[in-house]
């Protein structure tokens, strides 16, 4: 019977790298994996880590995710918080035989300012990225697929996420100027109708 450490899980060869300053309060790091003794032939537990995460496969790498009955094949996607009961597996797969990985930690500020989401919705769910940032996903996946040094990749994720953050703020500068511009509205309204 093999060894499940010694044969994947040693073999793995990780990479920990903090985004740029501005994005510090929303995401915790960039974990790059790379493991070059994927046999497509094993399936693991999903154990939670109480941390929200986007994984972002690359160089022909994906998940195969087992839920119950149910399977899904992601190259790209969102994982919540999962309760430790939830029956959940996931094969890492490649074609080369070299899996290859990024995967995103989001602080819990970071879901709802880079995803525009609460954690209720995203507990004990996995999304598609391209169902969260839409065009904005494809581009991304494109763009990590044509880079090839790590450093190039965090580059891209800065850009991606700074963009996110930078399209979160002209939204809450939108709301707050429609929220005074209807407040103006009603003391006009008020006092056409005192006079």
């Amino acid at each position: 019977m093999p060894n499940l450490y010694s044969d994947y899980i040693g073999a793995i060869v990780s990479e920990s790298i903090q985004p740029n300053k501005d994005l510090v309060p929303f995401i915790k790091k960039y974990l790059f994996f790379q493991n070059n003794n994927v046999t497509n032939k094993v399936q693991l537990k999903l154990i939670s880590n109480a941390q929200l995460e986007m994984h972002i496969c690359y160089d022909t790498s994906c998940f195969l995710i087992n839920e119950g009955k149910k399977e899904f094949k992601y190259d790209a996607f969102i994982s919540g918080i999962f309760d430790l009961q939830k029956p959940l597996y996931y094969k890492p797969m490649a074609n080369s035989g070299s899996f290859k990985c990024v995967t995103i930690a989001f602080t819990f500020s970071g879901v709802y300012q880079l995803l525009g989401l609460d954690l209720n919705s995203l507990t004990n769910t996995m999304v598609d990225v391209q169902t969260i940032f839409g065009r904005h996903a494809n581009e991304l996946l494109n763009k990590m697929e044509e880079t090839s040094s790590i450093d190039q990749k965090v580059e891209l994720l800065n850009g991606f996420f700074m963009d996110r953050l930078n399209e979160q703020k002209k939204k809450l500068l939108l709301n707050i100027y429609c929220s005074y511009m209807i407040q103006l509205l009603e003391i006009k309204d008020v006092a056409r109708l005192m006079a």
